[in-house]
């Protein structure tokens, strides 16, 4: 998946590593081994040693309102490195380096990306975020496939509920309710998938493990079913369909816990 697993981003690494107690230096040299300059180096090293947690304490960075054409009257608390005059209004979410107005002018930005990231971070890797790519597929299963296959399967069992009595009812009830919880549970994750709700990675998890027990549960009634008639009733094999019900749930499990896109799409409180 092209939008797959995310690495631990400079910042992190250097943080985990002061933490761990070991020297700048060594933390310079493990950054700079992931790519990083010297200057980059020496910035993120800093933010991971808690240097740029000045940034946090600051207002919320601008986001739509225009940056400010010339710095404050009086010098700022916390300066940009680079740009001495102004203060700094965050930090990069990949290297740590921080991030003042006159930064984001010079390169041609009114705003702060969404990303977090400096200019350069932005230029040199930019992130992934939105539905496309791979989270096209769950858009889909989400939004067509799971209301179409649960509503299909709830209307099936309301149609022959009227025919049935006895103990023969009872498998096709339990049956209709998981359906009807079923559909109303993939309406309600998908208003919040496309919202981009932070919460839609949790639903989308319980989600592809109600797929397994979906599978499961079929496998149950059929034998329910053939134990109360005695006859055999046709149906797919059900070791089959569970088994790709639980590969698929694996797969795409670890796809909204890994990867970067989701991270990056799915923000919204």
């Amino acid at each position: 998946m092209e939008d797959g697993a995310g690495a631990e981003t400079p910042y992190e690494l250097a943080r985990r590593l002061h933490a761990l107690g070991r020297p700048s230096t060594e933390v310079e040299r493990a950054l700079r081994e992931r790519g990083l300059d010297a200057d980059e180096a020496r910035i993120a090293a800093r933010a991971g040693r808690g240097e740029a947690g000045v940034a946090s304490a600051l207002p919320e960075s601008p986001r739509a309102s225009e940056l400010p054409d010339a710095p404050p009257a009086e010098p700022p608390a916390h300066p940009c490195p680079m740009h001495a005059q102004w203060p700094v209004l965050a930090t990069c979410a990949r290297c740590g380096k921080f991030i003042c107005a006159r930064c984001l002018t010079e390169a041609g930005w009114e705003r702060l990306p969404d990303s977090n990231q400096c200019p350069e971070c932005e230029t040199r890797a930019p992130v992934v975020q939105g539905i496309g790519g791979w989270l096209i597929l769950p858009a889909l299963h989400i939004a067509v496939v799971a209301p179409l296959s649960g509503g299909v399967a709830l209307v099936q069992d309301l149609r022959v509920m009227p025919q049935l009595s006895g103990p023969l009812l009872v498998p096709v009830l339990v049956e209709a309710f998981f359906y009807a919880s079923y559909l109303a549970y993939a309406l309600f994750t998908a208003i919040a998938f496309f919202q981009k709700k932070q919460r839609a990675v949790s639903l989308m998890i319980i989600f592809y493990v109600l797929a397994i027990v979906s599978a499961l549960l079929s496998i149950g009634l059929t034998g329910w079913i053939e134990g109360i008639t005695g006859e055999k009733v046709p149906d797919e094999d059900g070791a089959i369909q569970t088994g790709r019900a639980i590969i698929s749930s694996i797969v795409w499990v670890a796809y909204f816990l890994q990867s970067k896109r989701v991270k990056a799409t799915f923000v919204v409180p």
